[in-house]
């Protein structure tokens, strides 16, 4: 099975009020229709532009993307996963933060170390209830992609 099939199945057995954490790249949202564009428009805000990070495959959001008409304002606090790299974004970091992946470390390790960057960055405007649920689906998520990322790194 491939990355996106997990992670689309990954999504649809979530809750509603835990599907509005995760987007993809591909695929129909069961909340968003147009997830797809803002996945573009935040791939490009996160990765800043840099021509560096161009050949990152970008893999899922998990975290709070938020735009509509009524609101230009784009709330964006989570992490942009890609083949290469985790980006992190909040409010109170003043760019994307990047965690560069390699071949030897473990999902648990990655899900801590990455985690505690953005917790200790968002708390505690970000209410308790929406962390929790942030920290369990990026955990499955690195669970579900890391080994696969890595079996495809040179050593």
């Amino acid at each position: 099975m491939s990355k996106a099939n997990t992670l689309m199945n990954l999504l649809n057995s979530l809750s509603p009020d835990q599907q509005q954490f995760l987007a993809l790249p591909v695929g129909n949202h069961p909340l968003y229709p147009k997830q797809t564009d803002y996945f573009k428009d935040m791939q490009a805000k996160m990765t800043m532009g840099n021509a560096y990070f161009e050949s990152n495959i970008p893999i899922a959001f998990v975290g709070e993307y938020l735009a509509d008409s009524v609101n230009p304002y784009i709330k964006k606090r989570g992490f942009l996963i890609t083949d290469k790299h985790i980006f992190i974004q909040s409010k109170q970091l003043p760019s994307s933060f990047v965690f560069q992946l390699d071949k030897t470390v473990s999902p648990q390790l990655v899900v801590q170390m990455v985690w505690e960057a953005f917790e200790q960055s968002v708390y505690p405007e970000m209410p308790k209830e929406e962390l929790i649920a942030i920290q369990n689906i990026f955990s499955r998520v690195i669970t579900l992609v890391l080994p696969a990322i890595q079996a495809k790194m040179s050593v």
